[in-house]
């Protein structure tokens, strides 16, 4: 699919990095769509255990555990019909994911699953793993495909393009003879967060507490979002900005300077060659 077929802005978010990315662990299928967010939730919760005790006012809470889970979602706009076949199908890609991985046969002849349907999920450092980076491992509650209907569909014959030569025609597209593509939808989806490394504080050898362990030291630096800049050094970013903007303060004083004085010696010239030609320069 070439770049003529895609909104402009679909191509420049791509370009600049700025997508949102699934993988299909059990596959290693990856689909990736141009961030036009529409809702980012991302929702920490500590669940506890109470008990009632007679004669006490307050419960006896038991801390048990805090969870993350993360809600998204996000339009897929489309230009042209050919970019409209692509996008609805990476939303029949993703929509696959929430299948698991089966062996061919189990006992008897009966299918078993082989891996559950697990995902990867990244977008910039809001969604990442604090200690690799990669994609946010965890289990999608269920994708919603919402068509914008106000916007109208493409409608069309199904038959193959030309220009999307590259898109393998399913043997299944028979017995209609209409097809309707989006020309936008929107998809959501709730994810639930699976950590791969310690949480919660911890006193290393010098006595120090450290959020994850002495192995994974994370903070507030890389979870659960990435910061690449710590106060110190965003102070003195600061500062080196009001230095920049004092510099070019002074150059632009100087330069108004300089033209105030070049403007002032025009019309000393002016006035020079006025009263020149008026007689009144001085003797004859």
């Amino acid at each position: 699919m070439t770049d003529r077929h895609r909104t402009q802005g679909a191509v420049a978010l791509e370009r600049a990095k700025m997508v949102l990315t699934f993988t299909h662990v059990p596959t290693g299928k990856k689909v990736e769509f141009p961030a036009y967010l529409e809702m980012f939730s991302d929702a920490y919760n500590s669940n506890w255990n109470s008990e009632d005790v007679y004669g006490r006012m307050d419960p006896i809470a038991t801390f048990s555990n805090t969870r993350r889970a993360l809600s998204v979602s996000w339009n897929i706009p489309s230009e042209s019909y050919e970019h409209a076949q692509e996008n609805l199908s990476k939303a029949n890609k993703i929509l696959s994911f929430l299948y698991p991985l089966y062996d061919s046969k189990g006992a008897g002849g009966a299918t078993a699953i082989n891996h559950g349907l697990l995902m990867r999920v990244s977008f910039g450092n809001l969604i990442r793993d604090a200690k690799t980076g990669s994609g946010l491992l965890g289990y999608v509650n269920g994708f919603t495909f919402d068509p914008d209907l106000d916007l109208g569909m493409f409608v069309g014959k199904p038959f193959l393009h030309k220009e999307t030569a590259g898109i393998k025609k399913a043997n299944n597209l028979v017995g209609f003879d209409v097809e309707y593509y989006p020309k936008a939808y929107r998809l959501n989806f709730e994810f639930t967060v699976l950590h791969e490394h310690p949480l919660g504080f911890r006193m290393d050898s010098s006595g120090q507490f450290v959020f994850g362990d002495n192995k994974t030291k994370l903070g507030d630096m890389n979870f659960p979002y990435g910061v690449t800049s710590t106060p110190k050094t965003a102070g003195a970013t600061e500062d080196r900005l009001e230095q920049e903007a004092a510099a070019e303060l002074e150059e632009f004083v100087a330069e108004a300077q300089r033209l105030a004085q070049v403007a002032a010696g025009r019309v000393s010239n002016a006035i020079s060659q006025a009263s020149n030609a008026l007689g009144l320069g001085g003797d004859n």
